[in-house]
C-alpha cells in the first residue's frame, strides 16, 4: 500500500516573487488604467474646448424644419453644457484663459441664429422652443453683444413667453455684472434704448412680462427706471407691485415699504392648521399603530387557533380556559382593527405640495374628494414665497435707510413672521432682517 498523501511532496517550493512577475502583475495594469484616464480627459478637453462651439452653432442655424432633430437636440445641450462649464470655473476663479462665457464671436454668432429665430414666423413648436433655448444662452454670456438680440426679444411684436424670457436673461446678466463687475454694469444702464425697452415691456398687458420688466428696471440705477418703478409700486398684479419694491430697495429707496409691509402681512396670517382639519374631517388612525395592531391580533388569533387545533388536550380547565379567553382576545382585535378600517378615512391619491394654501377650501372636504391641485395656484404659492424671500433680503440690506416708524412697524410684522411661518427657510430670513433693524436702530 502506498504512502500517505504529503502535501510537502506534491507542492512547488515557494521562491519570492520576481521583478518581472511584480511588472506583470502591477506595474502594467497601472500603465493601461492610466493611458485609458489620459485620453478620456484628452478628448473631454477637446469636446469642451473653445473651438467646437462653431460646429454646434452650425447645428443650430438650420432651421427646424429641416435639421435632424437628434442632431440639433445634442449640440443644443453640448453648447449648454460648455457654457454652464464655463461659467462655474469663472464663479470659482479657475479660469486662467478668457472663459467662454466672454466670446465676442460666439455671442455674435447665437445673436445672429436667435435674430433669424425671431423673423421666422414659427411653424412648429421646435421653433418657438429654439427661440427660449437662444435667449437662455445669451444670458449665459458676460459681453455687451449678449444684450441687443435679446433687447430685439423684448419687442411687443414677439410671443409673450419669448418677451418673458429674453427679459430674465436680460437681468441675469446685469445682476451678474453688479455683483462682478459693477463698471460692466455702468456700460449696459448708458444705454439709453434697452431702458426704454424695458420701460416699454413694464407696461405689457401680461402680468408674467410686466413684473419680470420691473425687476430688470431695478438693477438699473437711474432717474427714469426710479420714476416708472415708483408707479409700479401701484400696479395691480402683486408680483409687479413686490419687484418694484425690490428694485426700489436695490437703488437704496425706501418708496416701496408699504408693499413690503403688505407682503409681510400676507404671509404672517396663520396657516390653515391640518390637525384640526382631520379632526373635523373624520376619525383617522395612523397607519403605522394599525398595521402593529393588526400584526399583534393575527399573531394572538393564531397562537390561540393553533392550541386549540393542534396541541394536546389539558385535563386542567383553567389552561383550557387560558387557551379560549387568548383566541377570543385575538378575534376582539381583529374585529375592532377592521371597525377602524372602516371607519379611517383612505389616503388622498393627490399628492398636495407644500407650498400650496387653500385657506377658502372647506375643512370638511375629504382629501379623497378634493380637486387636484391646480398648477397655476401652485405657481402662483411659489412665486409669493420667492418675492417673500426676496423681500425680506431687501429690507435686510435696507435696514439703515428706514425711519424710525418705518422700522417699527417692519420688526412688528417680522416678529409674527419669526413665530407663525410655516416655513424654517422664511423664518430664518426673517430673523436676519429683524436683526439688522435692530442692529441699524442702535447705531
Amino acid at each position: 500500500m502506498p504512502d500517505a498523501f504529503s502535501s510537502e511532496d506534491h507542492l512547488p517550493p515557494v521562491e519570492p516573487p520576481s521583478a518581472g512577475f511584480i511588472v506583470q502583475l502591477f506595474v502594467v495594469p497601472a500603465v493601461i488604467v492610466l493611458a485609458i484616464v489620459g485620453v478620456w480627459l484628452l478628448f473631454g478637453k477637446m469636446a469642451a474646448g473653445d473651438q467646437n462651439w462653431q460646429s454646434l452653432i452650425a447645428e443650430l442655424e438650420v432651421p427646424p424644419d429641416q435639421a435632424n432633430a437628434h442632431r440639433r437636440d445634442r449640440a443644443a445641450l453640448m453648447l449648454a453644457q460648455m457654457l454652464s462649464a464655463a461659467q462655474a470655473r469663472t464663479d470659482h476663479g479657475d479660469e486662467a484663459a478668457p472663459p467662454l462665457t466672454e466670446n465676442v464671436q460666439l455671442a455674435e454668432a447665437l445673436g445672429r441664429v436667435y435674430r433669424k429665430r425671431l423673423s421666422e414666423s414659427p411653424k412648429s413648436e421646435a421653433w418657438h422652443l429654439q427661440q427660449l433655448y437662444l435667449s437662455r444662452a445669451l444670458g449665459m454670456l458676460d459681453v455687451p453683444e449678449a444684450l441687443p438680440p435679446l433687447q430685439l426679444g423684448t419687442s411687443p411684436a414677439n410671443d409673450p413667453e419669448v418677451r418673458r424670457n429674453a427679459l430674465i436673461e436680460i437681468a441675469v446678466i446685469a445682476n451678474r455684472a453688479a455683483e462682478k463687475e459693477p463698471e460692466r454694469l455702468a456700460k449696459m444702464t448708458a444705454d439709453r434704448a434697452l431702458e426704454d425697452d424695458l420701460i416699454a415691456a413694464s407696461t405689457a398687458d401680461e402680468p408674467a412680462v410686466r413684473h419680470v420688466a420691473a425687476y430688470a428696471l431695478g438693477l438699473f440705477p437711474t432717474d427714469a427706471s426710479r420714476a416708472r418703478l415708483e408707479v409700479l409700486l401701484n400696479n395691480a398684479d402683486d408680483s409687479t407691485r413686490a419687484n418694484a419694491a425690490i428694485g426700489l430697495a436695490r437703488q437704496k429707496s425706501t418708496a416701496g415699504v408699504p408693499v413690503f409691509e403688505e407682503i409681510f402681512a400676507n404671509a404672517a396670517e396663520p396657516p390653515v392648521v391640518v390637525a384640526e382639519a382631520e379632526e373635523e374631517a373624520g376619525p383617522r388612525l395612523n397607519l403605522h399603530w394599525m398595521a402593529i395592531l393588526g400584526i399583534l391580533a393575527v399573531a394572538a388569533t393564531v397562537w390561540g387557533a393553533f392550541e386549540l387545533r393542534w396541541r394536546r388536550p389539558v385535563a386542567d380547565e383553567e389552561k383550557a380556559a387560558g387557551r379560549r379567553f387568548r383566541v377570543r382576545v385575538g378575534l376582539a382585535m381583529l374585529t375592532g382593527l377592521a371597525i377602524l378600517i372602516v371607519l379611517a378615512e383612505p389616503p388622498a391619491t393627490t399628492t398636495e405640495s407644500p407650498l400650496r394654501e387653500s385657506p377658502s377650501a372647506s375643512r370638511a372636504e375629504s382629501p379623497a374628494t378634493a380637486p387636484a391641485p391646480d398648477p397655476a395656484d401652485l405657481t402662483a404659492n411659489f412665486e409669493s414665497l420667492v418675492s417673500l424671500r426676496a423681500s425680506l433680503k431687501a429690507v435686510r440690506e435696507l435696514a439703515d435707510e428706514f425711519d424710525s416708524d418705518e422700522r417699527s412697524r417692519l420688526s412688528e410684522l417680522l416678529h409674527s413672521l419669526v413665530e407663525k411661518h410655516r416655513f424654517a427657510e422664511i423664518r430664518s430670513d426673517a430673523r436676519d432682517a429683524l436683526a439688522a433693524i435692530e442692529h441699524a436702530e442702535t447705531e
